[in-house]
């Protein structure tokens, strides 16, 4: 049976974002706000830089 996991196409990286941890997010777990921030925050990043190549605004886009 094939491996479900999905990985980031730019870093490589699994991208193991649960519904828990979105659910825990929700319910303002700091914890999980924060582990969701630091996996996605450098695709957001990426994607906004694509369209607003000012590092600056992108950050604050963020």
């Amino acid at each position: 049976m094939r491996d479900e996991a999905k990985f980031c196409s730019t870093c490589g990286k699994p991208m193991t974002i649960t519904k828990a941890l979105i659910d825990r997010a929700k319910a303002d777990d700091q914890d999980a706000i924060a582990e969701l921030y630091g996996r996605t925050y450098n695709r957001i990043i990426f994607q906004i830089k694509a369209k607003m190549p000012d590092q600056d605004i992108a950050e604050d886009l963020a």
